[in-house]
């Protein structure tokens, strides 16, 4: 280690723990102050972080440009921010995250750099997120989305309707744990919905209050005063209150842009974008989808981007020479093969291009290792690696130390969601003469002595595509691209469709394109949610195809991701005595499946012949109105959705339609498939009985075709808003000595 760095870590990590804890949400200065800028108003105010040159004469601007002059060591840290493109299906976006994870994480960097002013950093955001933010907050006249944690937050729950009061109790306990904990009858409102227990309006309006307030800064929540008091009451909060939390987070998205651009015009912030897709083999195609990119984040922050990222730094020299086309200056390499440069920039593609890469090491241990640290040990052992890095150069030249954060999730686990570590590690690297805090682009002006070209390709950038290709949902999906391009190609030779038009259908194909869509498909990777990512995936090449008014390709409506199969706890050995009583100790043989673990609408579900008849049963948190979905050997399939158009997973021949006051009637005849929210014509009633647990019926076999030993039927019920079982179709074997 340097012998100078040795006696200054010391007193840096005690400077800097004084730094941290004297911008602290504690201090009343400190929160007034945040207070100001964070204020909920009646209606969105676009607030940028101020301009640290504005006031200032350009001795302050040069010591930015030149802090690097005599520093050992220079660090680019690159806070990483990407999210899921969805498009809104029936008018909502089916997942929340892209908004709460940008409330919550997006204006972090832009409030580290306001209070460590001779600090700077580097954010990498993809152009399909900033897209997504974009349509957030209604900007440049995109049509604003919602998702539908908004919908129903934004609503009396008084005038809730059964489907979204169910979409409340399943999908509004997720959340940073720590955050919940603050609330005092969050447990109580949890075990209450975990039991079964009805939740009253009010219970459910302080539910949805209480899981937005969950995803904001905590030092936000802290510093404004009318987010702070909801904090502090024990419930009762009124649609005004719900109102005021969602102002806040649309007002903390709507900042991001000005907060950027600000910074990015003083030379502190860099933004660095990419397209979000792997490189299109297309050497044409790929230029274009870098220019657009590229000019995406230009409108962002008011000026175009130098570097770019490459998902999964997949490249071959043709993609390099494809992007330097496009109009990149300089690629981050953020996930390579352990042979890239660390410690200065490269050049590839005949200088075209320059390459920088991210310290694995370094990396690991802040999305790994850190958090298990107090901020002062991780601090040190950071530094105390930096020097190592100097030490072992050899040559008067600053290397370049350049370390990539996921920063929407890696400080989840962090004392202070991360804050206090950020500040302790940023005071530190800005208080030494030995570390210097820079930009990719700036160390490139800088050092562009020391550029050399890359040994070979391979040595930084992977061929290896195995998470995006190769299985039969990854190839599904490349098929249903190639198809959709292959279409729009023909109709642009014919000559009849206007460049507007084209333009459009292309980005729709390009949001399709997104590596999260193909990355989750296939077994090597589960998003937990494949099937919203299946469904968004298809819904951005639908509207592709009728942007141009093509006839939509019938493939665009088979689902890719294949449900998964449920294990029954128990299989029958033969036919089963049912009794139609309400009364479920006769179903102790049966076919019995359990979800009572799985949070599922469905507790328990049975299955069992009995005699010519097919019995079912299920138990669980039904409305007063069930469909269940069947499929039936020796009968044409007649959908592959609900009647609103939820995917079933199989085709199904038959549905029975279950209400609390006409019973239970089977329909034959289902309506089309691609027809919705229409019910079946004809319908004829089969026995049913209600009991406390659930509804158990009976199916006579001649109105399915008949049953024989060994036949397979697939079953799903929606009941509200909720498809179950959430993890796929239940399947059952007709047993042997069944009729």
């Amino acid at each position: 280690m340097l012998p100078r760095l040795k006696t200054q870590l010391a007193l840096l990590i005690a400077l800097s723990l004084v730094v941290a804890a004297c911008t602290s949400s504690d201090d009343p200065d400190q929160a007034e102050a945040t207070q100001a800028t964070t204020a909920v108003s009646a209606e969105p105010e676009v607030t940028t972080s101020p301009d640290p040159a504005a006031d200032s004469d350009s001795e302050t601007e040069t010591s930015v440009n030149s802090i690097t002059s005599d520093a050992r060591v220079e660090v680019a840290l690159v806070f990483s921010y990407h999210e899921p493109y969805l498009p809104p299906i029936d008018g909502a976006l089916e997942l929340s995250r892209s908004r709460l994870s940008a409330a919550r994480n997006y204006l972090d960097v832009p409030q580290l750099l306001e209070e460590f002013p001779t600090a700077s950093a580097s954010i990498a955001i993809s152009a399909p997120t900033i897209l997504q933010l974009e349509s957030l907050v209604n900007r440049r006249g995109l049509q604003r989305t919602v998702d539908r944690h908004y919908l129903v937050t934004n609503k009396l729950p008084s005038d809730l309707t059964p489907d979204e009061r169910q979409f409340i109790l399943n999908n509004f306990f997720e959340g940073p744990a720590e955050a919940f904990e603050t609330y005092e009858r969050w447990d109580e409102l949890r075990e209450r919905r975990d039991a079964g227990s009805t939740l009253t309006d009010a219970d459910l309006g302080d539910i949805t209050v209480y899981f937005h307030l969950a995803q904001l800064d905590p030092e936000l929540v802290i510093a404004n005063e009318n987010l702070s008091s909801l904090k502090d009451r024990s419930g009762s909060f009124t649609l005004e209150d719900a109102r005021q939390v969602l102002q806040a987070i649309d007002n903390q998205i709507d900042r991001i842009s000005g907060s950027y651009t600000d910074l990015y015009e003083t030379d502190r912030l860099e933004v660095i974008t990419s397209t979000g897709a792997l490189p299109n083999a297309d050497p044409v195609r790929a230029a274009t989808d870098v220019t657009v990119a590229l000019g995406v984040a230009a409108d962002f922050v008011d000026k175009a981007p130098k570097g770019i990222t490459i998902t999964g730094d997949v490249a071959d020299e043709s993609d390099l020479e494809a992007m330097a086309d496009g109009g990149a200056q300089w690629i981050l390499s953020m996930n390579s093969n352990g042979q890239a440069p660390t410690t200065a920039p490269a050049s590839v593609a005949d200088g075209a291009l320059k390459i920088v890469a991210s310290d694995p090491t370094l990396a690991r241990l802040i999305a790994e290792d850190y958090s298990e640290l107090s901020a002062a040990e991780a601090t040190e052992d950071f530094l105390g690696r930096l020097g190592a890095i100097a030490d072992q150069q050899g040559t008067d030249e600053a290397p370049l130390v350049t370390v990539v954060i996921d920063a929407a999730n890696t400080f989840a686990s962090y004392e202070n969601d991360g804050s206090t570590f950020l500040r302790t590690l940023v005071n530190a690297l800005t208080t030494s003469e030995d570390f210097a805090m820079t930009t990719p682009s700036r160390y490139i002006t800088q050092h562009a002595s020391t550029i050399v070209p890359v040994p070979e390709i391979d040595a930084v950038f992977s061929s290896d595509v195995s998470s995006w290709q190769g299985e039969p949902e990854e190839d599904a999906a490349a098929a249903l691209i190639t198809e959709a391009r292959t279409a729009l190609d023909e109709l642009v030779s014919e000559g009849d469709l206007q460049d507007s038009v084209v333009q459009d259908a292309e980005r729709l194909i390009r949001n399709a394109e997104v590596s999260e869509f193909g990355f989750y498909f296939g077994q090597d990777h589960d998003s937990g949610q494949d099937d919203v990512f299946d469904r968004g995936f298809r819904q951005w090449l639908r509207s592709a195809y009728e942007a141009v008014g093509a006839e939509v390709s019938e493939s665009i409506d088979t689902p890719i991701v294949a449900p998964q199969l449920v294990v029954p706890i128990n299989v029958a050995s033969g036919a089963v005595a049912i009794n139609i009583d309400g009364n479920p100790s006769d179903w102790a043989e049966a076919t019995l499946f359990d979800f009572a673990d799985t949070n599922d609408v469905v507790a328990q579900f049975g299955v069992a012949v009995d005699g010519e008849a097919l019995a079912l049963r299920f138990d669980g948190g039904i409305e007063s109105e069930v469909q269940l979905y069947l499929s039936i050997p020796r009968n044409e399939p007649d959908r592959t959705t609900t009647i609103s158009g939820d995917t079933l997973g199989f085709g199904a021949t038959h549905m029975i339609i279950w209400t609390d006051t006409e019973g239970a009637c089977l329909a034959e005849i289902l309506p089309p498939e691609g027809q919705f929210n229409t019910l079946p014509t004809g319908c004829v009633l089969i026995p049913s009985g209600l009991s406390e647990a659930g509804v158990e019926l009976k199916v006579p076999s001649e109105l399915v075709g008949g049953l024989s030993e060994g036949d397979v039927i697939s079953v799903r019920i929606k009941t509200g808003s909720s498809l179950g079982p959430i993890a796929g179709p239940i399947v059952a074997e007709i047993p042997a000595d069944s009729p």
